[in-house]
């Protein structure tokens, strides 16, 4: 069955493209995962690695009082759309003409000062825009009670506790290192990347990784304490750095090999029950025998899978307390193990897709176990952006060949490959 589909896919792959395209696709996806490990690695350099990043929210808080115990701390970034930052750029640069540099240097001068003393912006002529409501707005408290009080209290009873911080979008808090800021970088800071993960990441530098982080627009809250592990405990002794190195290495293992195992069985299974379906089908087909009785009983035999799905579903939302994330998660396991019992065939796939997968596998939760205010969702994308060019290597180099040569075909469904001195017999 999955031979079938194998070949299905192979055949379509390659009338859709040709073979000049394969390449270039395969190189450009190469390009986009460089990319996005350097923008990766660039972003955790500048918000993520202990440096006194936290020190940049100071000017914006509101004075300490003596009564300020409890108190809520709503963040509300003054963003200006990437229009205006271009338009800007461009005026500094001297791409725009002479004649309107005059008023567009007016119209930035009363933006400025705006922003300093936390207002909002009018709608200027020419592209100047200003975005202020929910989309940018955060609030911080040291317990989640008073989160609760903040969303379902009137005015009057929070008024004593909630204190509001405008922070202009042209704060050093959302500078990259080396180059502070570029017109692409606010284009993917205000519409892709948002403000949450980096001013979690400065007030846990200010506050300590305490208190809950509450984004408005999504009603979704962070528990800054949270974390699969803690890495601020590894600091203490040499001893404890080792230990919890592994302990992610036995959370990782435990977690690799128990989602590829369950989405392994659930393949399998698949694939024998619907080989036996189809040969009952046809035989009842050919004897005029009614098979309604054996649909049904092929339905209910199926849905024994779905407290497996769930069940491991679940396990990854308490696990990575980010729902989206854990379903990203277990649909990029479903690819890659798809991938793995579908067009894996050729002895070399066999020999370093597997190990490739675990690698990136290995990587994303490092990173995630580490940093727990990490820029998670880009390391996904690069894991993958990743995954599908390591996929399209494979069938362009080995398994599409390997088709056209007669290596791989009914009589041969899978290569034989050595695995620790053994030859193991082929599988479809």
């Amino acid at each position: 069955v999955y031979l079938r589909m194998h070949m299905q896919i192979t055949n379509w792959f390659q009338r859709v493209t040709s073979v000049k395209h394969r390449h270039a696709l395969e190189v450009a996806t190469f390009v986009v995962v460089a990319h996005l490990f350097v923008l990766l690695a660039w972003m955790h350099v500048s918000f993520v690695s202990p440096k006194d990043h936290g020190a940049c929210l100071q000017p914006y808080m509101p004075a300490a009082n003596a009564s300020d115990a409890l108190q809520v701390l709503r963040i509300q970034v003054n963003a200006v759309l990437p229009s205006c930052a271009w338009l800007l750029w461009r005026l500094t640069r001297g791409g725009i003409a002479r004649s309107y540099r005059t008023r567009w240097k007016t119209s930035a001068s009363i933006m400025i000062s705006r922003i300093a003393h936390g207002s909002d912006l009018p709608i200027f002529n020419g592209g100047l825009t200003w975005v202020h409501g929910h989309k940018t707005s955060f609030v911080y408290a040291e317990h989640q009670g008073l989160l609760s009080l903040f969303e379902h209290g009137d005015n009057a009873s929070t008024a004593e506790i909630l204190r509001t911080v405008y922070v202009p979008h042209s704060s050093s808090c959302f500078d990259l290192v080396f180059v502070h800021r570029f017109p692409l970088w606010e284009v993917f800071l205000t519409y892709v990347l948002g403000y949450d993960t980096i001013l979690m990441n400065h007030l846990s530098k200010l506050y300590g990784r305490r208190g809950f982080f509450y984004r408005e627009s999504m009603k979704v809250v962070r528990d800054m304490g949270y974390g699969v592990f803690s890495p601020l405990d590894s600091r203490s002794s040499w001893l404890m750095f080792i230990a919890l190195k592994f302990k992610m290495l036995h959370t990782i293992l435990f977690l690799f090999f128990i989602m590829t195992a369950l989405v392994a069985f659930v393949l399998m299974e698949t694939q024998k029950r619907m080989i036996t379906f189809t040969g009952l089908f046809q035989n009842r087909t050919q004897l005029q025998i009614p098979f309604s009785n054996l649909v049904l009983a092929y339905f209910a035999q199926s849905l024994m899978f779905v407290p497996v799905l769930v069940g491991m579903l679940f396990f990854l939302f308490e696990l990575y307390k980010d729902h989206f994330l854990a379903f990203c998660m277990m649909s990029l396991i479903w690819v890659g193990e798809s991938f793995s019992i579908i067009s894996v065939r050729t002895r070399t796939s066999q020999l370093f897709f597997p190990p490739l997968f675990f690698c990136a596998f290995t990587f994303f939760h490092v990173y995630h176990f580490s940093f727990p205010f990490g820029f998670s969702y880009v390391a996904l994308c690069c894991i993958g952006m990743l995954l599908a060019q390591v996929m399209l290597f494979f069938w362009n180099c080995v398994e599409i060949p390997a088709l056209h040569r007669g290596e791989i075909s009914v009589q041969t469904p899978r290569e034989r490959h050595v695995f620790w001195g053994q030859v193991s017999q082929p599988a479809g």
